[in-house]
């Protein structure tokens, strides 16, 4: 599977143009805030045009985000910036811009007119959430990528913000353990099939969030986070080779954010007798190595460039070590 940049220009500046153009279109206000529709009773077209909407911008917010995990800056848009709601949880087939069909009542319930006019409400999409949906893993992910405006970045993003700054590793854990448990509680639980789709949506979910666990326990001793990486790392491996045609949504955020972590490691353990065994070393190694050329063949660096160069320093940083290891203990043999 080979990734391709379609676009020549630098992605942070198709990221600022993204932002300036959604800005200039108000997708950073909320629909119901800017609606200047004359109609008390809201149609489909009113939900569709306000969902497309929300979807968009969201969208972009969450690239802002993965982009700066990426670069290790901060993300651009700032919480004062935009009203927008997350997106409702519906089908596309739910969806009609061209409808001006009044909506629906919920399932079971009869058309009261009375009651009706308030249905503006069902813009925001706030009762559908514990049902899955065509939108129920993009919604997933665009929670966690909220919640980690306040995890992932500095001090002074979250003081401009007006997060709490989560200034130890403890804190940064339990805000994370939280996340989990909310995740579990709204998205997880609906994936509860074994077919294909679900499967992966499933363990997707939760790959992301061990990866997060993974980073916010760097001070953990060397042989700790190598395991965790590892089994972290595995799993985003075997997903994408069984699921091969979602697999791009897992690839930079959780196989090469590992790995990057796993060569992190190697680098910096240069005492094998550290680790429980030399075969868990070696396990290290295979897997990495295997995972960095698998990189190369698909061009990533098309792609993730700022990431990639950093994967590849940190292999040959790693490869150098070991071959002075290697000629260390030729030596001591010799002598």
């Amino acid at each position: 599977m080979t990734h391709y940049s379609p676009l020549s220009a630098p992605v942070n500046s198709l990221l600022a143009l993204a932002i300036s153009l959604a800005l200039r279109l108000s997708l950073h206000q909320d629909p119901l805030e800017t609606s200047q529709s004359a109609s008390n009773y809201p149609t489909v077209a009113d939900r569709t045009s306000a969902e497309m909407r929300r979807r968009l911008w969201w969208h972009i917010m969450t690239l802002d985000v993965q982009y700066a995990e990426i670069t290790r800056t901060d993300p651009t848009v700032s919480e004062a910036m935009w009203t927008t709601r997350f997106p409702g949880s519906f089908n596309d087939g739910e969806l009609d811009a061209s409808s001006e069909l009044p909506i629906p009542p919920p399932t079971g319930e009869i058309f009261d007119p009375e009651t009706f006019s308030i249905q503006a409400a069902a813009l925001q999409g706030g009762d559908q959430a514990n049902r899955k949906t065509d939108m129920s893993f993009a919604l997933s992910m665009i929670e966690m990528t909220h919640a980690l405006r306040r995890h992932r970045f500095s001090e002074q993003f979250c003081i401009n913000n007006g997060y709490n700054y989560l200034s130890t590793p403890a804190a940064r854990i339990q805000f994370l353990n939280d996340l989990v448990k909310k995740v579990n509680q709204r998205y997880v639980q609906i994936y509860e099939g074994n077919d294909f789709l679900s499967f992966f949506e499933r363990n997707a979910v939760k790959l992301v969030l061990s990866k997060h666990l993974m980073v916010s326990k760097q001070d953990e001793p060397v042989r700790d986070r190598l395991h965790n990486c590892i089994q972290v790392l595995e799993a985003a491996v075997g997903l994408r080779k069984t699921h091969p045609r979602w697999a791009w949504l897992l690839r930079q955020p959780v196989e090469l954010d590992s790995v990057e972590l796993v060569w992190e490691c190697l680098v910096a353990q240069t005492n094998a007798e550290q680790f429980d065994s030399d075969a868990d070393r070696q396990f290290a190694w295979r897997l990495a190595e295997k995972v960095t050329e698998s990189g190369e063949r698909d061009n990533l660096t098309a792609c993730y460039p700022t990431q990639w160069s950093r994967i590849r320093k940190l292999y040959a940083q790693a490869i150098a070590l070991r071959s002075a290891q290697i000629r260390t203990g030729n030596q001591e043999q010799e002598s």
